[in-house]
């Protein structure tokens, strides 16, 4: 009703089920601490899978987070120079497979910490691993499990969530715990909660396309009170 233009405005689209159920899931730090040309060289791989994304993790330290999908387990040789771009065909690197079911993990450990891991097959505890991996944990805190297909964390760990802003790595979960922590001002107004929230943890200041998101949290948040 407001440009004029309805048939610019809509078109026929029909979504199918991709049929992807072999996944690969990498992420750590570079072994050379460039986290960049590790992002670029991983990019360069992107186009042997149906489905693929990569991106920046981390904050005080960067890493990069690969993901993959495909119809059948991906080609060994595939595999290892995947592993190679992340430190992961030589030691000290933690193994694990199962040709017969195409599962396979690799975690490389510097230092006492969990520096990469590669999980292939089976990926159910990435979030918690990429986690423990981004917050520089030890790794003798996980014994077994370092290996172990579950998506339970360890007891008392409590993972960051979804990540709302790229540029300042900040997740749901701490936006959501500092929006609720904040005291009234003025009736829960938005603008002095978002001021708060921004120049505490820095969301939504770089390219601000999360501001929308983080508006609509503190919204959230402001109803909620009103109607307590």
């Amino acid at each position: 009703p407001d440009s004029k233009q309805p048939e610019l405005k809509h078109a026929a689209v029909r979504i199918e089920r991709a049929g992807l159920p072999w996944q690969i899931v990498a992420f750590g730090f570079a072994s050379d601490g460039k986290a960049l040309p590790l992002l670029d060289r991983l990019r360069g791989r992107m186009s042997v899978f149906p489905f693929a994304s990569c991106a920046l993790i981390g904050r005080e330290r960067a890493g990069v987070l690969f993901h993959a999908a495909s119809e059948e387990p991906l080609a060994p040789e595939l595999l290892g120079a995947l592993d190679a771009l992340f430190g992961l065909d030589g030691d000290p690197v933690l193994r694990y497979d199962d040709a017969r079911r195409g599962l396979s993990r690799r975690i490389r450990i510097d230092e006492g910490r969990v520096t990469a891991v590669r999980l292939a097959g089976d990926t159910q505890n990435a979030a918690w691993l990429k986690d423990w991996l981004i917050r520089e944990e030890p790794a003798a805190a996980l014994g077994r499990l370092l290996l172990a297909p579950t998506v339970v964390a360890p007891a008392g760990f409590a993972t960051r969530g979804r990540i709302v802003c790229a540029c300042w790595n900040v997740s749901q979960s701490e936006i959501g715990e500092f929006v609720a922590a904040l005291p009234d001002v003025d009736g829960v107004c938005d603008t002095p909660a978002l001021d708060a929230l921004q120049e505490a943890l820095k969301c939504g200041t770089e390219c601000g396309s999360c501001l929308p998101e983080i508006r609509r949290m503190v919204s959230l948040r402001k109803r909620a009170r009103l109607a307590a």
